[in-house]
C-alpha cells in the first residue's frame, strides 16, 4: 500500500480559512496611528493655486486656475474652489534654489533677508502667513502659504475669519476660490485666491488624535529647515 499516495489531499478538498479568522491587528494600530506612521508630520502636505506658469500646468498635467494639494509629487485636484477650516497660522519665509530653505522666526536674519528679497520681487523668494487648513470634502490637513503679493492682500480676510472662529468658539468654514485678474496694460493676467465665509455646513472634522500630532508639528517648527528640491515641488 502506498501510504503517501493515499494521504494526498485533492484540490477540491482544500479548505482555506478566511483572513478574518487568522489576521488580527494590534490594539495599538488604530486608524489614526496607521495614517500617522505612513505620512510624516514634519513635512505637511501643502496647497498651491496653479497658475499658467506652474510646471504641471505647462505640461498639461493639471488644470490652470485650480488648487492643488501636494502630498508628494502627485497633487490632489481641489478644484477652482474648496472649503477649509483654519486650524492655525504662522509666519514663514522661503527661498527656492538647489535646496528649499524655510524660516519661521521673523526676527531671524535669514527671515529678514528672504523677506527683503521677496519684497524686491526677486525670483525664488516668498514670505507671508501660512495657514493650517482642514478640508472636510477631502478629509485632508494641509498648509497654505500666502507668500506672494496677491495672496498677502487676501491673508487679512483669512485672519479675520480665524479670529471670528476663536471669538465664538465654533469652527468657521471658509471658501477659497480662484479668481482670474483681468488683463493689465501689459496684457498680463493671473489667478488669485478670493476668501469668503462658506455657505456650506461643516459635515465632519479631523480626529483629535491626528490633529494633535499635526498641530504639534505646525506650531513648533525648528527655527529654520532645509529640504531638497525633490521634497518640495511648488512653483514660485
Amino acid at each position: 500500500m502506498n501510504l503517501f499516495k493515499e494521504s494526498i489531499i485533492m484540490p477540491d478538498e482544500l479548505i482555506i480559512s478566511k483572513p478574518g479568522d487568522l489576521v488580527k491587528t494590534s490594539k495599538y494600530a488604530t486608524t489614526d496611528v496607521v495614517e500617522s506612521m505612513q505620512t510624516s508630520t514634519e513635512y505637511l502636505p501643502y496647497i498651491q493655486l496653479m497658475g499658467s506658469m506652474a510646471g504641471l500646468v505647462k505640461q498639461g498635467k493639471f488644470p490652470i486656475g485650480h488648487f492643488a494639494c501636494f502630498k508628494g509629487k502627485d497633487p490632489v485636484d481641489l478644484g477652482d474652489k474648496f472649503d477649509g477650516v483654519v486650524l492655525g497660522l504662522r509666519p514663514k519665509a522661503m527661498e527656492f534654489g538647489d535646496d528649499v530653505i524655510s524660516v519661521y522666526n521673523p526676527e531671524n536674519p535669514e527671515f529678514k533677508r528672504i523677506q527683503a528679497a521677496a519684497s524686491n520681487k526677486q525670483q525664488g523668494f516668498v514670505f507671508g502667513l501660512e495657514f493650517l487648513l482642514y478640508m472636510p470634502d477631502f478629509d485632508e490637513v494641509a498648509c497654505y502659504l500666502f507668500g506672494n503679493a496677491s495672496h498677502q492682500r487676501e491673508a487679512p480676510n483669512v485672519v479675520a475669519l480665524f479670529d471670528e472662529q476663536n471669538a465664538i468658539n465654533e469652527y468657521v468654514l471658509i471658501e477659497f476660490e480662484a479668481f482670474l485678474i483681468p488683463e493689465n496694460k501689459k496684457k498680463q493676467s493671473w489667478h488669485v485666491p478670493r476668501i469668503s465665509k462658506s455657505e456650506n455646513t461643516l459635515s465632519r472634522m479631523v480626529s483629535g488624535e491626528k490633529l494633535e500630532a499635526v498641530q504639534a508639528s505646525f506650531n513648533n517648527p525648528t527655527e529654520s529647515d532645509v529640504e531638497t528640491v525633490e521634497e518640495d515641488t511648488r512653483d514660485v
